[in-house]
């Protein structure tokens, strides 16, 4: 998974403008939803196999590579790279939110892997894991997964 890793690493950086620290939780959870976005755009290409934990979606394999793996050098954005920065530049309109990342990653979890598909019955959800997100951030979530067509 070296390789992948090199690439998420490449697009952390180059969506925050950080460089990506290990130590540093905020950096984890940011690349987890980057990750997990692209998986579903990509599956063969990041395919580390997310499940549900306490801030959505959720990979171990992702999470040993963080510790386990030295941090790879980042070269130049290929153009694939580029590709992957647009699909969630398109989702969050700031990639150092965390919260916002958070909460677009369940959305497109809970679409893709709970069959849910509207407002009515996502809102639930997310409320009752996720209490803090007002109705409007909840809907402007939807509107930007169903409008970045990572779910048909």
């Amino acid at each position: 998974m070296m390789k992948n890793y090199a690439k998420l690493i490449r697009i952390f950086r180059a969506l925050t403008g950080k460089t990506f620290s290990n130590h540093e939780y905020k950096h984890r959870l940011i690349l987890q939803k980057i990750a997990y976005i692209l998986s579903i755009k990509s599956k063969s290409k990041y395919n580390y196999g997310f499940n549900w934990y306490l801030r959505g979606p959720y990979s171990p394999p992702l999470t040993r590579d963080v510790y386990n793996e030295q941090q790879p050098t980042e070269p130049s954005l290929d153009k694939d790279d580029k590709d992957d920065i647009k699909v969630v530049g398109n989702l969050t309109d700031n990639a150092t939110n965390d919260k916002n990342l958070e909460l677009v990653a369940s959305v497109l979890y809970l679409m893709k892997n709970r069959g849910l598909k509207d407002f009515k019955k996502i809102y639930p959800s997310i409320h009752s894991l996720k209490p803090w997100y007002s109705e409007e951030e909840v809907k402007n979530a939807i509107k930007k997964v169903k409008k970045s067509e990572l779910i048909s």
